[in-house]
């Protein structure tokens, strides 16, 4: 029920794929059209690379077992003092009026932009990790703990570690590499 719509396809559909669903999402000023399609399984060959066991943390966001650490980029923490003074501003205004719509607009639009370029990184590193390791053991930690405490929730929240696990495990599947959680203890 919406008609025709110009889209910017970013990438070709695939041979052999079916549409099955469409949505259309808006995510602050800009819409975005969503194909959900169903391709055939087809089976990935194993990966014969290297096994690489990982430790997760907030001060070093990926320890790796061949020496290697990916550092915590704080991606919140650099645009903390823009975010607070555009709340602050939002904050002043007469709820619902145009000027606090046009500082609520604002505060979204960091929010959006931090939270675009954790999801890039996370992205970057699970694709590279995918691609270089056969066998992938990750600690199996229970972020709740670090969530819900005082001290150290902002970090946590910051550091986005589940969504490091949830694109670790689609992306090591699709590469054919085996993902193993592995007890922190």
């Amino acid at each position: 029920h919406v008609g025709n719509l110009r889209v910017k396809l970013h990438r070709p559909i695939p041979d052999g794929a079916e549409i099955k669903q469409v949505v259309i999402k808006r995510s602050i000023d800009k819409w975005f059209v969503c194909l959900q399609i169903e391709l055939p399984d087809h089976d990935p060959a194993p990966h014969p690379g290297l096994a690489v066991g990982i430790d997760v943390g907030l001060h070093h966001l990926l320890a790796l077992s061949d020496g290697s650490t990916v550092e915590n980029p704080h991606w919140l923490r650099h645009f903390l003092a823009k975010l607070r003074v555009a709340q602050r501003r939002m904050a002043r205004r007469k709820k619902f009026g145009g000027s606090w719509r046009k500082a609520a607009h604002q505060v979204a639009k960091l929010q959006e932009r931090i939270a675009n370029q954790r999801l890039d990184f996370w992205h970057k590193v699970t694709t590279d990790l995918a691609r270089k390791h056969g066998l992938i053991a990750v600690e199996d930690l229970n972020l709740a703990f670090m969530t819900r405490n005082g001290n150290l929730s902002l970090s946590a929240h910051d550091a986005a570690l589940g969504v490091f696990r949830q694109l670790l495990d689609y992306k090591a599947e699709s590469a054919g590499s085996k993902l193993v959680a592995v007890a922190p203890h």
